[in-house]
């Protein structure tokens, strides 16, 4: 089953409407009490990351799958949102834009920039470094498969994990993201979650298997 493709946006727009969607795909699938739960709190993390994010955003959600798996989507594309947070970049150099203390805010931090529509990775990773700047490491971060990565990069949560993992004891930053993951609901719940990054789109895709 794919649910309805609904259109949300940081203005709040859209997110009863996709939670519904939520609760449709559980009921449609007649997903145990459990199962239905963590479909439900993993949507309301993305959305609530949707409210967070800065500027002017929109994007389309929607959830795929079957009574064995799901997949919950976000879509948007950089013409919907390009030249909405010009100023981000500068304002991460001055300090005022922290490092993000958890999963998801680090999660939105890599679609806020990547909005941005770089022309060069480099820039990107010029914060990111792979996934964020020098306090985060250089963890997750990877080419897609038969993409230039002048124009496409792919970030996964089961990458994140592993490096972040194999680094602690040797990284002060790998502890500090290690407890991020245990605190975070996404890393508890999901099986994986990616963050594709093409020239002129960005798409988040978080995994449940039941």
């Amino acid at each position: 089953m794919k649910t309805r493709q609904i259109f949300v946006n940081n203005n709040g727009e859209g997110i009863v409407a996709a939670l519904d969607e939520t609760e449709n795909f559980s009921g449609y699938n007649h997903l145990a009490k459990q199962d239905a739960l963590n479909v439900r709190l993993l949507s309301e993390e993305t959305l609530g990351m949707v409210r967070a994010i800065t500027g002017e955003f929109s994007a389309l959600f929607w959830i795929e799958g079957d009574e064995n798996s799901c997949e919950i989507h976000l879509h948007a594309k950089t013409e919907m949102n390009r030249g909405k947070r010009s100023d981000l970049l500068s304002v991460s150099t001055t300090g005022k834009n922290m490092a993000a203390k958890t999963l998801m805010g680090k999660i939105r931090d890599l679609i806020e920039v990547s909005l941005e529509n770089y022309e060069s990775v480099d820039q990107l990773q010029m914060k990111y470094g792979k996934m964020g700047s020098l306090a985060y490491g250089n963890w997750g971060m990877e080419s897609m498969e038969g993409s230039s990565t002048a124009v496409a990069q792919s970030w996964s949560l089961a990458e994140y994990k592993k490096d972040v993992h194999d680094a602690m004891g040797e990284n002060q930053f790998a502890d500090q993201a290690w407890d991020e993951l245990e605190k975070s609901i996404v890393a508890k719940l999901a099986d994986n979650v990616r963050v594709g990054i093409k020239s002129d789109e960005v798409q988040l895709i978080i995994y449940k298997k039941f």
